[in-house]
């Protein structure tokens, strides 16, 4: 009896143990949720493109496998989604929107240079951090705009690769077509470098994404009379789709001519539709260099996984560089928000500088706006797209991949790095 007696009470201590560590447990967790500083950041893009639609995915999952691996943190990323419908005042505005009504402490996602523009403006105004895949023309100084934060690659060291490998193949002389965001200053750079080296540029042609079919057709007629066979194309995608189409009918693509394309529209080939992509063959392009690793082989294969299963209208198979960016991105922010660990503080101080589109004196200004920034800028680590590391204000891209345009994608047929130097030696296939 004195042995059932003992197991019994054994027992009963045992559940009565297990009730309390489960009630206390489930205490702990709702008092560390409650304990959670959630901070907002906002996210604009243009929904309605395929990239903008990769680049969210990204950042969502990035913002879940961080957490998922620091599960100890005080703090929260909430992201507020803003579709910009590809139009730099529905960007402005929206930005605007999750500034006043979100309270978000930063911006991600600018697509455009002019949409770059205007949202340099509102972080200086608002001050806080904007993280753009895009680069306002001129491009902007980092002591006048502190608080932009650019993911995009060096035009200048592009340049340099793109004179090297025209050097290399001993063509003398080229026809420069150029988006007319681009200021003067800008495509200046790009003269005086094919100057030093004595490549002549024979014209130069600058076309708006606003540009009529008939126009395109105009003046890709008057180049193909100068006889220069040599195209470099320094343009977004959106431009690039509809010269590449035109130039194909006009029989510019054929044998014989070489295009070269910059990072602008190579970045994001992917994404393009296959007839354009069937009009690029033979195209020589820049890309921005991603260094394979198990990291990337295996959220390439996950973030697939999850596009097949949300079943989302995305067909494509592989992710662009601004894609992996903004993953490494949303990383960096993550950490430097929970390193800056701020309370959710703002002041309604009047600035005298505002913008005359909305009235900023009653906008609200981020106190800790300049200690976050500073925080992702010392940002120091490897992440899917390789070493992340910020450099006034720019993300450091160093290497460059050099592809051509085959069949329903391209093949890499060479390399280039800041520095100066090919890795590799170049291939050219032309049609």
């Amino acid at each position: 009896m004195g042995t059932k007696r003992k197991a019994a009470t054994i027992f009963s201590s045992v559940i009565l143990l297990s009730f309390l560590f489960q009630t206390f447990s489930q205490l702990h967790g709702s008092l560390d949720e409650g304990l959670v500083d959630k901070v907002q950041v906002g996210v604009v893009l243009d929904m309605a493109s395929l990239e903008g639609k990769i680049i969210h995915s990204c950042i969502s999952m990035a913002i879940s496998d961080f957490y998922s691996l620091h599960t100890h943190y005080k703090t929260r990323l909430v992201l507020h989604i803003e579709d910009s419908k590809g139009e730099p005042l529905y960007a402005l505005s929206a930005a605007f929107n999750l500034l006043k009504n979100k309270k978000v402490r930063g911006i991600i996602g600018v697509q455009t240079s002019l949409e770059a523009k205007l949202m340099a403006e509102l972080g200086n105004k608002a001050k806080f951090p904007v993280i753009s895949f895009s680069t306002p023309s001129p491009s902007p100084s980092f002591t006048k705009y502190p608080y932009f934060l650019q993911i995009m690659e060096d035009d200048i060291h592009q340049a340099k690769g793109i004179v090297a490998m025209i050097e290399a193949f001993k063509w003398r002389d080229v026809i420069l077509i150029y988006e007319d965001t681009d200021s003067v200053r800008d495509i200046i750079l790009y003269f005086l470098i094919f100057y030093e080296k004595n490549i002549r540029i024979a014209f130069k042609n600058a076309f708006s994404t606003t540009s009529e079919d008939d126009h395109i057709i105009e003046e890709l007629q008057k180049l193909k009379e100068l006889q220069t066979t040599v195209f470099v194309v320094h343009a977004s995608h959106f431009l690039v789709s509809r010269i590449c189409l035109t130039a194909k009918s006009l029989g510019m693509m054929n044998e014989g001519y070489v295009w070269i394309m910059t990072t602008r529209s190579m970045n994001v080939i992917h994404s393009m539709d296959s007839s354009v992509i069937e009009s690029m063959q033979g195209v020589i392009g820049f890309k921005s260099y991603i260094p394979p690793s198990k990291k990337l082989e295996n959220f390439t294969k996950r973030w697939r996984r999850k596009i097949h299963a949300q079943q989302l209208e995305i067909e494509i198979t592989d992710l662009s560089a601004y894609s992996l960016w903004a993953y490494d991105f949303a990383w960096a922010l993550a950490k430097a928000i929970e390193k800056v660990n701020w309370e959710i503080a703002f002041t309604h101080k009047p600035n005298k500088m505002g913008l005359n589109l909305i009235d900023l004196y009653n906008l609200t200004t981020s106190k800790y706006g300049s200690m976050l920034t500073k925080e992702i800028l010392q940002s120091r680590f490897k992440g899917l797209s390789g070493a992340f590391q910020f450099v006034d204000g720019k993300l450091v891209l160093n290497t460059f991949e050099i592809v051509n345009v085959i069949g329903r994608g391209e093949r890499r047929v060479g390399y280039w790095n800041a520095v100066g130097k090919h890795h590799k030696r170049i291939i050219l296939i032309i049609k």
